[in-house]
């Protein structure tokens, strides 16, 4: 736990004192984002795996593309803009970056970086002991990607999503996902 965290605000909290000025996300053309699957639905549209054009010395990078509906009402493209001004916002290890938007263009774009080993539900379900993974490997893992997770994994894993989730209240963000 961080130690200004226990501190009342106004008592030499730095952060409190100093009013952070807002980051606005960087803004790409469409003609950047290349929409390679879609993955599902999400709040506002359908999430894709994309590719993002010159982002870093013209090379492409595998980054997530949250899309708004087409027809979407006032409300939701408002919802829409403020998460990314939000998201614009927040930069942590364990807290999924904003690497732009897409909003001069349609369809309007949040494009995330791309989680290698996905969603951390899906993760966590799929390398538990429990898993079909441990029953198919009989026990014996080969590969990093095949691993199952042991309680000091499990615990360094909840660590870093305490880290993640204490960097988003001390920002006053409300992570929405849930899982079922």
């Amino acid at each position: 736990m961080e130690m200004n965290s226990l501190l009342p605000p106004g008592t030499g909290n730095l952060h409190t004192q100093i009013k952070v000025q807002k980051v606005r996300a960087r803004e790409f053309p469409i003609s950047a984002v290349r929409f390679v699957h879609e993955m599902g639905d999400g709040v506002f549209g359908k999430v894709y795996r994309g590719e993002l054009g010159g982002i870093v010395g013209g090379v492409t990078s595998l980054v997530a593309v949250k899309t708004l509906k087409p027809g979407a009402t006032q409300q939701t493209r408002s919802d829409f803009q403020r998460e990314s001004e939000m998201m614009a916002d927040l930069r942590h290890p364990n807290i999924v970056c904003l690497l732009g938007v897409v909003t001069k263009d349609e369809p309007a774009c949040l494009i995330f970086e791309w989680m290698p080993h996905g969603d951390l539900h899906e993760y966590l379900l799929s390398h538990s002991p429990k898993s079909d993974l441990a029953f198919s490997l009989g026990g014996s893992v080969d590969g990093e990607a095949d691993r199952i997770l042991d309680h000091g994994d499990m615990s360094y894993i909840a660590i870093q999503i305490a880290s993640g989730m204490e960097y988003l209240a001390q920002h006053q963000y409300v992570h929405r996902s849930v899982s079922q």
